[in-house]
């Protein structure tokens, strides 16, 4: 069965050997300046890192190998192929093939091949599929296919005859497509140097439109592209013809790079980063050679108090096709970093090293007393934040979680009682075996200070909420839930983390470009349904609308143009529950800047 463990980590990029440029290289002597004057970091914030070394390659061994893209909840890297399928690789050593799922009947195309994609939140890909003639004639695609199942979910011409653009755009040559916070997909070519950021409707096939057309400065063509989060975040871009890349802000404007070259490599044709990892890779192939180099980011953990929530994440193993604990932790991964331990010692060494704001262990192949969990142990016994569930039903460790379980199994639903569990559950909540032979839910009871927050159609205890409010025992596994299980384990994950609204950034010292696009971003909890924006360049004595109603936890803002710079601005939040109370608010901590064209 499996354990999981969630760790979310604040991350920082960090200079060693970086080369620098942007528009900040002007103000600053280095980028350690930059981070301490833009984001208010301290001198003990900052950690040296060998940024941009060289940490291993091997060969892909698949033909026509062009994109990459990291699938935590798979515990893999999908590379993507010009050859009708896709295989996904062992993110850790020897980096073996777990599985290949061809797509030759399923992609739009007959020959199935595909060229770069993202992992979505629900778990399926979305890929780009070059069929490009330098025109407007031959159609090429970004389709979305669930790799479980080998099922087209969806798809979307974005050029040629069949093009779906509701704005006539045409994008020929798509090598890469990625996914952005605000929920549009960044698009790159082989034909030029744009990034095409789209907004998707679904459908067989869907429309879309172009929101923005980006041009990074730094790079001859990026071709591919990886989104960064959490709590400086950007987008890492690979440049073809450089074999570079690139860390850039939201306005794509470059803060560092380094060459990728490896194993005589000529091209980078896919990029893609391994988020919560230690180090922190970044991944590109060269799609010549077929090798894939891995290098450090340099990006490292930041003292806590910077915005960003730090999840260690185990579970010991997933029957089922889908780990939706995994799939509501990448939902979240704008203001939570997620660390995945890959083995019980993993999880014991990452776990005594501190700072986790929350731990998720799933036992679901071995239970906790069929491994080494000293540390484990410690971290409940000094209040530590955890979500669990245990197959075998060891009363010794649900103890340490106000848990006593009763012997009884296998319920095929609950209701969901429990207020800051609720939103967005319909009951009665339904769970599904996905191929166990003994158990897949675990009947439990309580005593005070235990909370039951779900109870199964025989009166057990399904979700307990304990240890005074800091833990949550599930009496099911992360694989059993269904796609709803993400909406509830995100609930899960919120009541633990965010007890309040929290607004990220921009929280003081930052200097804005007037008319540029800045990612508004905030934490809050699980009851709150709606968010609105307001900004003030007086310090607050007035304030300006920016959006109402927004149902996610990042806007993406224009920056108002001023004649002068202006050096009072902040940003408010409030939050609504979905009565249309006000169930909190927050302001910018400090002014930032926003500065004249």
């Amino acid at each position: 069965m499996k354990k999981v463990i969630l760790f979310s980590l604040c991350l920082v990029v960090l200079i060693g050997l970086a080369t620098v440029s942007g528009s900040w290289a002007a103000e600053y002597a280095n980028f350690t300046d930059y981070l301490r004057a833009e984001h208010s970091i301290s001198q003990g914030d900052i950690a040296p890192a060998s940024f941009g070394s060289a940490i291993g390659s091997f060969a892909s061994g698949v033909a026509g190998a062009i994109g990459l893209t990291y699938d935590p909840a798979r515990r893999g890297v999908w590379i993507i192929a010009e050859s009708g399928q896709i295989v996904l690789k062992a993110a850790t050593l020897p980096y073996a093939t777990i599985r290949a799922v061809s797509l030759v009947g399923v992609a739009i195309a007959p020959d199935g091949n595909s060229d770069g994609g993202d992992v979505l939140p629900n778990g399926n890909l979305i890929l780009a599929d070059y069929q490009g003639d330098g025109g407007t004639t031959i159609n090429d695609y970004l389709f979305e296919v669930d790799p479980d199942t080998s099922t087209l979910v969806n798809y979307w011409p974005v050029d040629g005859s069949f093009n779906t653009s509701t704005d006539g755009t045409n994008i020929d040559l798509v090598i890469d497509v990625k996914m952005g916070p605000n929920g549009h997909a960044y698009v790159t070519t082989a034909g030029n140097n744009n990034i095409y950021e789209i907004e998707l409707q679904p459908g067989l096939p869907g429309t879309w439109r172009t929101v923005a057309v980006h041009t990074p400065s730094s790079t001859t063509n990026v071709i591919s592209l990886q989104r960064a989060n959490c709590p400086y975040d950007g987008w890492w871009l690979a440049d073809y013809l450089s074999t570079t890349v690139h860390f850039v802000d939201n306005e794509f404007r470059s803060l560092f790079s380094f060459n990728s070259t490896h194993n005589a490599s000529t091209f980078n044709s896919g990029i893609t980063v391994m988020s919560g990892t230690d180090p922190m890779q970044v991944w590109v192939i060269d799609y010549i050679t077929g090798f894939v180099g891995i290098f450090d980011t340099g990006q490292y953990s930041i003292s806590p108090g910077k915005g960003c929530l730090n999840v260690l994440y185990w579970s010991d193993f997933t029957l089922g096709k889908s780990d939706y604990m995994a799939q509501a932790l990448s939902a979240l991964s704008p203001t939570h970093a997620v660390t995945t331990a890959v083995s019980n010692a993993d999880f014991e060494q990452k776990i005594v090293s501190g700072g986790w704001d929350l731990v998720i262990a799933a036992f679901q192949n071995f239970g906790p007393a069929g491994y080494s969990l000293t540390n484990f142990s410690d971290y409940l016994s000094n209040g530590g934040s955890t979500i669990y569930c245990d197959w075998t039903k060891n009363n010794t460790y649900g103890a340490m979680f106000d848990v006593t379980y009763s012997g009884n199994q296998n319920q095929s639903s609950m209701n969901v009682t429990n207020a800051l569990l609720k939103p967005g559950i319909t009951n009665p909540f339904d769970l599904v075996n996905p191929g166990w032979i003994s158990t897949f839910s675990m009947g439990m009871s309580t005593t005070t200070p235990g909370q039951v927050a779900a109870t199964f159609p025989n009166g057990d205890a399904a979700i307990i909420i304990g240890s005074s409010g800091k833990t949550i025992a599930n009496g099911f596994l992360t694989d059993t839930t269904g796609p709803e299980g993400v909406q509830l384990f995100k609930n899960e994950i919120l009541a633990l983390t965010v007890k309040k609204v929290s607004l990220l950034t921009p929280n003081g010292g930052e200097r804005l470009p007037s008319g540029s696009t800045y990612s508004i971003r905030w934490n809050a909890p699980a009851n709150a349904a709606k968010f609105n924006l307001k900004y003030t360049l007086n310090n607050g004595v007035t304030w300006t609308k920016i959006a109402k109603g927004i149902t996610t936890n990042s806007y993406s803002w224009t920056v108002p143009t001023v004649a002068a710079d202006k050096k009072k601005a902040k940003i408010k939040i409030t939050a609504i529950d979905k009565n249309g109370v006000a169930v909190g608010s927050d302001v910018s901590d400090l002014n930032f800047t926003v500065l004249k064209p």
